[in-house]
């Protein structure tokens, strides 16, 4: 039994459990579909009351009782023509109403305030002409016909009234003004000349009117007008309409009228179309039908059921308007889109499990054998973790897709979400939609299994991002820094970059990085320049110091320190190369002090970083100066002045070591700001030394030594060296910390 939990079971048994949840997860897809969902059919009519509106859930209720167990049809919502022709172009609705002026617009002319796509492949079906619709204008008493209007109310753009109203418009070539709010608050408001409509019932609209008391009047359009519009668009035809006028008084008004199709996309079932032309064939069918639908005067004229002219073909290019829920099995993805990963999947469970054996087969030595040992060695987590959550989400959505489509069968919302429109080319979009760019509530799951499981994928995916981001950023931070030996560089600031190294470079980094500084907060990361290997000691001064390998006589050098970005720098004297190193650490200022220089000129630099720089010469400090150095240091030359110090002054060496040693029982060495209390009061140097002599227990001993102006260093001036302070001068102290004066 413990041999069972042994790594190498356990890795089998995963991946066991893996597959069989990812063939169970995808078998409702293959399996359990329904067959009232491949039989479905949608029908768009308009939103609220109207003609359009009691028409298609008349047409609605009479399919479903006609093909009950067979077909089913819903009733979808839509503002207008102008939408149905839309959802027909989007893939969701199969048969819908439209004006016939609204399709021969729509397809053939367009309007820039559409932004109409146009198709040119295939035509729409028109099942049947309806019933005819009236142009009406409710005008305001004083304006007396349509040259009169300026500002005209066509209702939504997405309504046949707007492009009725911009076809006449443009073609009597009238200045009106389109508002497209709704025309019963437009006159209400009384914002606009005029309302447009196109109904079906025009004593329903004057009634209306006086049941609201609007101080609106139908107007005709003259003969002349009714000429020009008829000439120029076949589908406009000469009408009369007999309305009661706001006192009650009968009018006959002439107009306008334009028919409305029944359209069908080419994957509706000949059946339905035979059910739907019947209504026009059997007079009986008709008036049963037609309850609330106004009367068909053509009647007659209707086709007939032969083959040859079941559909009338209307002479208006399209797309092909396929709804998802069509006739056939619905296209849910393939099984074998999940073999690819699984195999995948598989390989990587052997990788894992045999170690070095892929070795054996491409060679270790070959260029296979190195391309795979390095790809798998970093990458073989993310391509695993991926490949489970690729199929997972596909899995998951595809989930969602089938829960939601079982819902609306069963009619438990009057209209489907998104997912059932979705299709495997937009996959991506709706992972996506579901990891970052939130959900709307069109877009959300309507059940409530597919909210959990939508919001499990913005968990899974926004985790798995999250841990390969963390992981990548961790092991690229490795690859830079590895062994504490830096291979690209990275970026870094307020840090101490080292070039070239001896045997006092241990020394200083020790300095750098002492107990004191780390206590004080102010111990600085180094990054050391060297153009030869070397080994740093693992002590705790060596913390946060990093090598990098290359000549710090190289600009890209240079830069891949963050050299611009860095408090100070250190050059010290390259022995390895004898009497040549005052001459390589002059090159590496030059180098620098051109970088700094092109930087600056450039805006790019913030601060000069301060330079110091170690020489085995000193007759060379001279060209170190003209170089650019801030301060130069023989080693030489110094230990040779000490000691002859120590032989005039003896004990100056103890004195020396013990201010320049950073450590708890020592004194050091401070440059800070002057206080600008004692630049206003433009104290001297007896002053300031009085002062901090006062505070002396606050400010840690602190002792003046001497002041810095510019690059002048006054060491315990006289008189007429310091005379007070100004803006910009430093205080050179000794003190056991580094004091905070203001």
């Amino acid at each position: 039994m413990k041999s069972f939990f042994r790594k190498k079971y356990v890795k089998y048994l995963l991946f066991v459990v893996f597959v069989v949840a990812a063939i169970s997860f995808s078998l409702p897809y293959f399996a359990e579909v329904p067959k009232q969902f491949s039989t479905r059919f949608s029908i768009s009519g308009a939103y609220s009351s109207g003609t359009y509106n009691n028409v298609s859930k008349e047409l609605c209720s009479y399919l479903n009782e006609k093909f009950t167990g067979e077909f089913f049809f819903g009733n979808t919502k839509s503002l207008g023509s102008v939408e149905n022709i839309i959802r027909m172009q989007e893939h969701k609705t199969d048969i819908a109403l439209i004006q016939e002026d609204v399709a021969y617009y729509y397809y053939r002319g367009g309007h820039a305030l559409l932004r109409v796509e146009h198709a040119t492949e295939k035509y729409i079906k028109s099942v049947c002409f309806f019933f005819n619709e009236y142009f009406i204008v409710l005008a305001r008493s004083d304006k007396k016909n349509l040259h009169d209007l300026r500002t005209v109310s066509v209702g939504p753009l997405h309504g046949g009234t707007s492009i009725t109203a911009i076809n006449i418009r443009d073609q009597l070539q009238y200045h009106w003004e389109l508002d497209t709010s709704t025309p019963l608050e437009a006159m209400r408001k009384k914002e606009v000349d005029a309302v447009i409509l196109i109904t079906a019932d025009p004593k329903f609209i004057t009634n209306k009117l006086r049941q609201e008391k609007l101080e609106y009047r139908p107007i005709g359009l003259t003969n002349k007008e009714i000429s020009g519009i008829s000439a120029s668009f076949p589908f406009y035809h000469k009408a009369h309409i007999d309305v009661d006028d706001y006192d009650g008084q009968k009018l006959t008004i002439p107009t306008i009228t334009t028919r409305s199709l029944l359209v069908v996309n080419e994957f509706v079932p000949p059946q339905i179309v035979n059910a739907i032309l019947e209504l026009f064939i059997d007079k009986n069918l008709y008036a049963a039908f037609s309850k609330k639908s106004p009367a068909v005067k053509n009647f007659n004229k209707t086709r007939t059921k032969d083959e040859d002219e079941r559909f009338g073909h209307f002479p208006l290019p399209m797309h092909p308007v396929v709804f998802e829920l069509k006739r056939g099995r619905f296209s849910f993805v393939k099984p074998a889109f999940f073999i690819v990963p699984l195999l995948f999947l598989c390989f990587l469970l052997v990788y894992l499990h045999s170690g070095d054996r892929y070795k054996s087969f491409f060679g270790q030595r070959t260029f296979y054998g190195i391309l795979w040992r390095d790809l798998f060695r970093d990458l073989w987590i993310y391509i695993f973790l991926i490949s489970l959550v690729c199929i997972y989400l596909i899995s998951a959505v595809y989930f969602i897709k089938y829960v939601e489509i079982q819902a609306y069968i069963q009619s438990e919302f009057m209209q489907p979400s998104k997912f059932i429109d979705m299709k495997f080319r937009k996959l991506i979009t709706w992972i996506f939609v579901f990891t970052v760019a939130g959900y709307e509530d069109e877009t959300f799951p309507y059940t409530e299994i597919g909210k959990v499981v939508a919001s499990s994928i913005r968990i899974v995916s926004i985790s798995c991002m999250m841990f390969i981001f963390g992981r990548l950023s961790i092991d690229y931070l490795k690859n830079l820094v590895k062994d504490r030996h830096m291979y690209k560089g990275y970026s870094m600031s307020n840090h101490i970059v080292i070039c070239n190294w001896n045997s006092k470079g241990e020394k200083i980094v020790e300095e750098i990085h002492s107990p004191s500084l780390k206590a004080q907060g102010i111990a600085k990361p180094i990054i050391i320049i060297c153009n030869h290997e070397i080994t740093l000691p693992d002590s705790d001064a060596f913390q946060d110091t990093f090598f990098l390998p290359g000549d710090p006589a190289a600009e890209w050098k240079l830069r891949n320190a963050s050299i611009h970005d860095a408090f100070s720098t250190i050059i010290l004297a390259d022995e390895a190369m004898g009497d040549r190193a005052d001459s390589h650490t002059v090159m590496v200022v030059m180098e620098m002090t051109e970088l700094f220089d092109r930087l600056q000129e450039e805006g790019k630099l913030k601060q000069r970083p301060h330079i110091s720089a170690e020489l085995i010469d000193g007759k060379n400090i001279k060209y170190l100066k003209r170089a650019g150095v801030d301060e130069v240091i023989s080693g030489n030359d110094l230990g040779v002045r000490l000691l002859a110090q120590s032989t005039v002054t003896p004990g100056i060496t103890e004195f020396m070591d013990n201010i320049l040693q950073y450590c708890n029982q020592t004194n050091e060495i401070y440059i800070i700001d002057a206080p600008q209390k004692l630049i206003e009061e433009k104290a001297d140097f007896v002053a300031i030394s009085e002062f901090l002599l006062e505070n002396r227990d606050i400010y840690h001993n602190t002792l003046l030594l001497a002041i810095q102006r510019n690059k002048k260093m006054m060491v315990n001036p006289c008189k007429e060296e310091f005379t007070h302070l100004i803006d910009d001068d430093r205080l050179v102290i000794l003190a056991k910390e580094r004091p905070d004066i203001h």
